[in-house]
């Protein structure tokens, strides 16, 4: 592992570390992401950016780049060798030193400059140990930048302001109706927690240690604003490739087998759970008849998911600006007289 920090740092706490996620990334929308980070205000942060081992990391681009904004507080970290999107964020997660941790990959930020100040006040109050926003969706033909309006991930969002714990338990872990990984921000201790459970045997979605949480009844609270702006298509989710698309499958598969051992003393609501994830999406026709039988409010749901979707908004924010084909930055170089 080869790990790079920047001298002039600090140790100090912070209310929230923003780890940046990258691997080849694209120089522009990583520094476009940065940029929406450290012009938050009104919270103390850092930002730690961790790399899964990319021929081309633009390590001296964003020294420079933060040198430029007199932005002290952020560490760099590399894994030696490409280890996937799970070890990759633990490495990560080693060097956060806020309570809470805000993940986003190049491309991806904040839609305004108090959006993490605010969104973490939220969380603070309700007291959850993680939390959901609503993201702006957008993508790239060439140089410009173009909103749209996407199903939005969960669809059914009010259930998670009510205190049905089963319900909200059978929405995010039967029905599959998941938060999107960019819209997350939770306690880093806990984050820590559960990825340590897929450690080693999920590779790519880092998400399904949500899956584990929620299982273990640490319910979300969701935060009902635009907070973040996320590139709609070029993320292994979301990229529709038939690679991509095997890959998860097997870690959906593996954290379905995970399942069985992350909880000490399942209740009945929670064995019932597990068994429904640890039927195989290619499973048999007896398999399939037993989950239409056994999952009654699925076809509910999959009725609305299809025909009354929720999209997602479209709302330009302090960051989200039609300026991509200039690879430069306003610096304010007076800081640097201070």
């Amino acid at each position: 592992m080869e790990i790079e920090l920047n001298e002039e740092k600090t140790m100090k706490k912070y209310d929230v570390s923003v780890l940046v996620c990258t691997y080849n990334p694209d120089k522009t929308k990583l520094l476009e992401t940065l940029f929406s980070i450290i012009n938050q205000k009104g919270i103390s942060f850092q930002v730690v950016v961790s790399d899964d081992g990319s021929k081309n990391d633009f390590h001296e681009e964003m020294e420079k780049f933060m040198k430029d904004f007199c932005f002290v507080d952020y560490i760099f970290t590399k894994l030696s060798s490409n280890q996937g999107t799970v070890k990759n964020v633990i490495n990560g997660l080693n060097y956060c030193e806020g309570e809470y941790v805000k993940a986003l990959s190049p491309g991806d930020g904040f839609l305004y400059m108090d959006s993490l100040k605010k969104w973490h006040g939220e969380l603070q109050l309700n007291g959850n140990d993680w939390s959901f926003g609503k993201v702006i969706n957008y993508h790239m033909e060439g140089n410009k930048i173009i909103p749209s309006h996407e199903e939005a991930w969960p669809l059914n969002t009010d259930i998670y302001n009510s205190k049905n714990e089963k319900k909200m338990m059978w929405n995010y872990l039967v029905l599959g109706d998941i938060a999107v990984g960019a819209s997350m921000l939770t306690k880093t201790s806990v984050l820590k927690e559960y990825l340590s459970l897929i450690e080693g045997k999920v590779i790519y979605a880092e998400d399904h240690a949500y899956r584990l949480m929620v299982l273990d009844k640490r319910i979300p609270f969701f935060y009902p604003s635009n907070v973040v702006y996320y590139e709609y298509g070029t993320g292994i989710s979301t990229s529709n490739l038939d690679f991509w698309d095997e890959r998860i499958r097997k870690d959906y598969e593996t954290a379905g087998g995970i399942m069985k051992l992350s909880v000490k003393n399942p209740d009945a609501f929670q064995n019932k759970i597990i068994k429904i994830n640890n039927l195989k999406r290619n499973c048999s026709l007896i398999e399939k008849i037993y989950r239409l039988v056994f999952v009654k409010k699925g076809l509910g749901y999959g009725i609305k998911r299809s025909f009354f979707p929720r999209l997602t908004e479209v709302e330009w924010g302090d960051f989200l600006i039609d300026n991509w084909n200039n690879d430069t930055f306003f610096v304010d170089n007076s800081c640097q007289n201070k």
